[in-house]
């Protein structure tokens, strides 16, 4: 699975994060934590993969790693040339998010293309495992019947994309109230490619 990613709308701190090996789904930026429980998981995926929730708690991956590249070109930008950034500063354009499936441990279907897994991660804060949903977006939306365009472009979306999922577990203590924290450490990635513009 591939994610392609540019963080054009420096919404996620990217850059940043990244040198520090996390990186953050949009729940960090005010989203809420309960809001994954507050509509049916199947609603929360099409939502997110319509474009509607824009403080999503997931990140979405792709089968296709020429699709993850079109997302990390970003809009306005798919017509460019591109390549290999090697330098260790951040001056890279969009990177490619590469997880082997390997990674996966001890992978269970809770449902019809839901998996719960976990990875063992390299903080210790997350230690011992790392908890995640793995989401086959396809295989979820095909299952649930298509009743208006909202639920059709969806579908459209995910076929389009190989769309699937990933929805960071670990829970987090905020004191008053315990959410999912949002920072994915950058352990579960077997490979992390830079890439600039030419």
């Amino acid at each position: 699975m591939f994610r392609g990613d540019g963080d054009y709308r420096k919404e996620r701190d990217l850059r940043n994060l990244l040198s520090r090996d996390l990186i953050k789904t949009n729940l960090v930026n005010g989203g809420i934590g309960r809001e994954i429980f507050e509509l049916p998981l199947i609603e929360n995926i099409r939502n997110h993969v319509n474009d509607k929730w824009k403080k999503t708690h997931f990140l979405s991956f792709s089968e296709d790693f020429e699709r993850a590249v079109t997302f990390g070109k970003g809009k306005g930008n798919e017509n460019r040339e591109y390549e290999n950034y090697y330098e260790d500063d951040d001056k890279w354009d969009f990177i490619i998010l590469s997880i082997a499936i390997e990674k996966f441990l001890d992978v269970k279907e809770i449902s019809p293309g839901v998996y719960q897994t976990y990875f063992i991660p390299s903080f210790n804060v997350f230690q011992p495992r790392y908890y995640l949903l793995v989401i086959d977006v396809n295989t979820v939306l095909s299952a649930s019947p298509i009743i208006d365009s909202h639920y059709a472009a969806a579908l459209a979306n995910a076929r389009r994309d190989k769309e699937w999922l990933i929805f960071p577990a670990h829970l987090k203590d905020f004191g008053n109230r315990i959410e999912f924290s949002g920072l994915l450490d950058c352990a579960l990635f077997s490979e992390i490619s830079k890439y600039v513009f030419i």
